[in-house]
C-alpha cells in the first residue's frame, strides 16, 4: 500500500505520456515538461491503477486493491463505475459493507442499465446490503454464510 502511494505521488507530480507504464519504465524527461494531454493522461494513470488493484485482487491483498481502484476513480472519473464496482467487491472481501455499498450504489449510479459492470455493482450492491444488515442483525457474518 506504501508503494501505491508512493506512486500515486509521483504521477499526480506530472506524468505527462499518459500510457501508463510503470515507475522506471522511461525516464524523468519523459514524464515532465511536455505539454498537453490531459484527460488522455489520467486515463492511461487510472488504467495503470486498474490493472494494479487487479493483479493485488488476485493475491488476495484486498486492501491494496480497494485503494488502487479508488485511486484509478480519482484519476479518471468518466471511469469510474467500473472502478468503483471493482472497489466495492474488494471492500466485500474485506468485510467492510458499508463501503462496498457505497461503492457500488456509486457505480450503479453512473453506469448505464445496458452495461454488464452495471449488473456485476448491482448484484455486489445487494450482497454488500444483505451482509451490512446480517452483521447488525447477529453478529458478524463471514462473506460465505450468505
Amino acid at each position: 500500500e506504501r508503494k501505491v502511494r508512493e506512486e500515486s505521488q509521483e504521477t499526480s507530480r506530472g506524468r505527462k505520456e499518459g500510457r501508463g507504464e510503470m515507475e522506471g519504465e522511461q525516464g524523468e524527461e519523459g514524464r515532465r515538461g511536455e505539454g498537453g494531454g490531459g484527460e488522455h493522461d489520467r486515463r492511461g494513470e487510472a488504467e495503470e491503477f486498474k490493472k494494479r488493484g487487479t493483479d493485488a485482487y488476485k493475491k488476495r491483498q484486498f486492501g491494496g486493491a480497494a485503494e488502487c481502484y479508488l485511486q484509478a476513480a480519482r484519476l479518471y472519473p468518466a471511469g469510474k463505475g467500473v472502478y468503483l464496482s471493482n472497489a466495492s467487491a474488494a471492500f466485500l472481501e474485506l468485510g467492510r459493507y458499508r463501503e462496498a455499498m457505497s461503492c457500488a450504489r456509486e457505480a450503479v449510479e453512473v453506469l448505464a442499465s445496458d452495461d454488464p459492470v452495471r449488473a456485476k455493482a448491482e448484484a455486489r450492491l445487494r450482497r454488500a446490503t444483505a451482509l451490512a444488515d446480517a452483521q447488525l442483525g447477529r453478529g458478524v457474518a463471514h462473506p460465505a454464510d450468505v
